[in-house]
């Protein structure tokens, strides 16, 4: 009698047990993506956005993937066969249990500069200035700055407003006959970097009728910001402006000689500065 009540009793409490569990709501984390769709589509936006992947933790049941503006995507790991990070391409890859794949952008390691991305003087009449070519899988933007030889004060710095993955880098402020430093930072849409690169550029000697510039006080303290243009007429056509540091080094010059228009070029009242930035002059042999 006892061993069949006993047997009731199990009975009943295993039938209240599974009508319980069957009214309870299963809890489900709504930040979780647990399908590969809701991956794809969330790595597309981050590239869209140029946002990228800095960090992650992986644990039994999530992938949670950390975004350098702090968010964070976290990902079933029920859904995931496979996992690869690659800094060096600037990439992160997830492999899906369905077979499909996903693909983030991820802080990378390396910026893709080599000497085949490096044209010394492009225009073919400014010797001391560069143009350096980067493409890059994720956007970004950079910051340069031409490493001077007397300290900060002989630096030039510049930060490209174009937040892009294909970039076209104008190098200004080299030194002639000198292997000059420029360094090359790689920043997100908020000015915050990511990384950074040095690179050598050459350039050839100055021309043989430029000046030898002695400077015997300077004081820098008073001077505005900037540079000094020197409308040059040196030794005849053409002539050949220049601009110098407040330590007397040449750090650009144009020079027209093989120009087929501008090689006899001859200014009388020099060259000037437009607000947009951009010289002027009239040449003298051609009353233009």
């Amino acid at each position: 009698m006892n061993r069949g009540f006993s047997k009731l009793f199990v009975w009943v409490l295993w039938l209240v047990v599974i009508a319980c569990n069957e009214d309870e709501p299963i809890a489900v984390d709504p930040t979780v993506l647990i399908t590969p769709a809701e991956v794809i589509n969330r790595f597309a936006e981050l590239d869209s956005e140029g946002t990228l992947v800095v960090n992650y933790f992986i644990d039994k049941t999530t992938y949670r993937l950390i975004l350098e503006n702090e968010d964070t995507v976290t990902i079933s790991s029920s859904i995931v066969e496979k996992f690869q990070p690659n800094p060096a391409d600037w990439s992160t890859v997830i492999e899906f249990t369905d077979g499909s794949i996903a693909q983030a952008p991820f802080l990378g390691n390396n910026l893709p500069i080599t000497s085949d991305s490096v044209l010394v003087n492009p225009s073919g009449y400014g010797p001391l200035s560069a143009l350096v070519k980067v493409s890059l899988p994720v956007k970004g933007k950079f910051k340069l700055r031409v490493v001077g030889k007397n300290g900060i004060l002989s630096d030039l710095s510049h930060t490209f407003s174009e937040f892009k993955k294909v970039h076209r880098l104008d190098v200004f402020g080299l030194y002639p006959d000198f292997e000059t430093t420029v360094e090359l930072t790689y920043m997100n849409s908020e000015g915050k970097e990511r990384i950074t690169k040095e690179i050598k550029i050459g350039t050839g000697p100055l021309p043989s009728k430029m000046p030898v510039i002695d400077i015997d006080v300077a004081k820098r303290s008073s001077m505005e910001e900037g540079m000094t243009l020197i409308s040059y007429r040196g030794l005849g056509a053409p002539f050949i402006p220049f601009i110098m540091d407040s330590f007397g080094d040449i750090r650009w010059y144009v020079n027209y000689t093989l120009h087929p228009d501008l090689k006899l070029i001859s200014f009388e009242c020099g060259l000037e500065q437009l607000k947009n930035g951009n010289l002027y002059f009239g040449n003298v042999s051609t009353h233009k």
